[in-house]
């Protein structure tokens, strides 16, 4: 009886006691957001090798800002409106490719940016055109690789059930 009382305001503040594991539903879900982050690389690799794909900056931004988008709103609902909070492991790897997505929609925005500001620089100081040509190909490179390890890494643990990412902590046993 005392669960019943302090339960729904335990689970208010994220501390739930009861947790269920996610339905199939939910697992295709997240079966799903991991296969578009590596579609996603698979579909701007077929761009850059000259395949005729629409890889400009503004499809990609949109792309990413819709995943983004889409995860969180996910991690929303199953954290706050499910009957029954998820196990701790599947929120980890929402969280995970929730904050996956939007570093890297940022990271293209920022680069964006960057690259804009970089060729009014290039009028006033000739050098930096080497900067701005080859410096987006190095950072999204190095981007590109670090957004290939979250995903493989995080599919993986997926797949094994396993809680991703250094939020779910090994309970202290007695």
């Amino acid at each position: 009886m005392i669960r019943s009382i302090f339960e729904p305001l335990l689970r208010r503040f994220g501390r739930a006691t009861v947790h269920s594991a996610p339905t199939p539903y939910e697992r295709g879900l997240g079966h799903v957001a991991y296969l578009v982050g590596l579609g996603l690389l698979g579909w701007v690799g077929l761009g850059l090798a000259g395949f005729a794909v629409p890889v400009g900056i503004g499809t990609g931004l949109k792309v990413l800002m819709l995943a983004a988008a889409l995860s969180f709103l996910f991690l929303f609902w199953a954290v706050t409106y499910r009957r029954v909070p998820p196990e701790a492991w599947f929120v980890s790897h929402l969280v995970w490719l929730s904050m996956t997505y939007a570093f890297l929609f940022l990271a293209g925005a920022g680069g964006a940016l960057a690259l804009m500001v970089g060729i009014l620089f290039i009028a006033v100081v000739p050098p930096l055109a080497a900067l701005v040509v080859y410096g987006p190909m190095v950072v999204g490179g190095l981007v590109a690789l670090w957004f290939t390890w979250r995903m493989v890494r995080g599919y993986v643990a997926y797949l094994g059930g396993a809680a991703v990412g250094g939020m779910v902590r090994t309970p202290a046993v007695p």
